[in-house]
């Protein structure tokens, strides 16, 4: 009969060590809270406080606070413990009434006007820095999204390109039809650059004879028009 009540005794133990542990940490609380409230007391001497409901305040949160120390809480009668959990809730909402009406009294002093003043900048400075993480994000996504664009743009232009030998057929053929010797022409490189002014985004180098019969090196440009690989605003030729 005494080993059927041993593992009773140890799991009653066991949860009574839990419920201490519990009580415990909401004494801790409600002491925290009554020793917040306590500091209110510093405002007794302000014109047009609320000093009645202050001493009321503070008296009630120390009693409730007392009521929950875990030596005194445990020998209470099931219904007023929780009797006491409920008036946590109710000194938390006598505090709110309290500060209610203490609030006004206290921004027309000087220490609390000042309080009031450094509130208000430090919300300004969180609002401003939540302005600027904000509109760094939007720009970061800009940024994405104009780079993607470009990524795009970038693909669907070289897709214009011959494979063997990067070059451009719809330019290279009237530039050669302007040459003094067209089959002199010698394509060196074709690239495609970031849009000048003329809004041109493709560069080509390539060497042809002048009127002297010199082969010199030249560069021109023109705007390449990705939807069907067709050029336009040829410019003319810059000797190097």
């Amino acid at each position: 009969m005494d080993g059927t009540k041993l593992p009773e005794q140890r799991s009653r133990g066991f949860l009574g060590r839990i419920a201490n542990l519990i009580q415990w940490t909401v004494f801790v609380f409600v002491a925290v809270f009554a020793l917040l409230v306590a500091t209110e007391l510093r405002k007794a001497s302000v014109p047009g406080a609320p000093v009645p409901l202050l001493y009321i305040t503070v008296a009630v949160t120390t009693l409730v606070a007392l009521t929950h120390l875990p030596p005194v809480f445990m020998r209470l009668p099931r219904k007023i413990g929780w009797a006491a959990y409920g008036a946590i809730v109710a000194v938390i909402i006598l505090f709110g009434v309290y500060l209610d009406q203490m609030q006004p009294a206290w921004e027309r002093t000087p220490e609390g006007a000042k309080e009031v003043g450094e509130r208000a900048e430090a919300d300004r400075h969180a609002s401003a820095e939540q302005a600027k993480r904000e509109e760094d994000a939007r720009m970061r996504a800009d940024m994405e999204e104009t780079k993607k664009q470009l990524e795009d743009m970038h693909a669907k232009l070289e897709r214009c390109f011959t494979t063997f030998g990067h070059r451009l057929p719809a330019l290279e053929e009237p530039v050669k039809a302007s040459l003094h010797n067209p089959d002199a022409f010698e394509h060196v490189e074709t690239v495609l650059i970031v849009p000048d002014e003329q809004r041109n985004d493709v560069e080509m180098r390539f060497r042809a004879e002048n009127g002297f019969g010199a082969i010199r090196t030249a560069t021109v440009r023109a705007q390449l028009i990705a939807d069907d690989c067709s050029v336009q605003n040829i410019g003319e030729p810059q000797i190097d």
